[in-house]
């Protein structure tokens, strides 16, 4: 045993720690093209005086990100139709960080009405043919587009397949045939021409 003991006088000071913050939230997975969508987390850090920082990686491209608050929001359109996969919204301390799970967000399509434009004449001379085709159109993929027509002149024939009112009128045509009215379908909305 040593003959003498030398207790010296340390002192000691803590280092700080820092804690990751956290983040937390449920995302809407699914939006309406047209439709405005916004999903903002939850954030904390229980270290003093820390500045948040927010990040996304795979943000759908019609969408906009702050970084100061971690809000994704926008209003999709038809052109955004379809599935953003493994967007994640994460947050930092500047030193750790926090993420929420991966999510896909989905535009969900809505049906659009078709268009349709043109000019039909408004005369045509007896035993002279008449052709007016109207120019229809729908953003929606893949629709099949069906032409209806009232109070269509005697003396012309109608597609219902590409709108077209057709014929030759004779010398018994000779008149007028008021509120021709060509119009499109889509199955569901309709447009018409005045």
């Amino acid at each position: 045993l040593p003959s003498s003991l030398v207790v010296h006088n340390v002192s000691y000071t803590p280092i700080p720690t820092n804690t990751a913050p956290t983040i937390t939230g449920s995302p809407a997975t699914s939006v309406n093209e047209d439709s405005l969508y916004s999903f903002t987390p939850t954030a904390n850090d229980v270290d003093a005086g820390t500045t948040l920082v927010f990040s996304i990686t795979n943000k759908p491209g019609w969408a906009s990100f702050n970084t100061a608050t971690g809000t994704l929001s926008g209003t999709p359109t038809n052109a955004d139709v379809g599935t953003t996969q493994g967007i994640v919204i994460s947050v930092s301390d500047g030193t750790d960080s926090a993420s929420l799970a991966a999510f896909n967000l989905t535009v969900v399509n809505v049906n659009d009405a078709p268009t349709i434009s043109g000019s039909p004449a408004t005369s045509v001379n007896e035993n002279s043919a008449y052709s007016f085709t109207p120019v229809a159109a729908d953003v929606d993929a893949g629709t099949t587009l069906t032409f209806s027509i009232a109070n269509k002149p005697a003396l012309a024939s109608f597609n219902t397949a590409t709108g077209a009112l057709t014929g030759i009128p004779v010398h018994t045509d000779v008149g007028t045939t008021s509120d021709i009215m060509i119009s499109v379908s889509d199955g569901t909305l309709s447009a018409a021409l005045p």
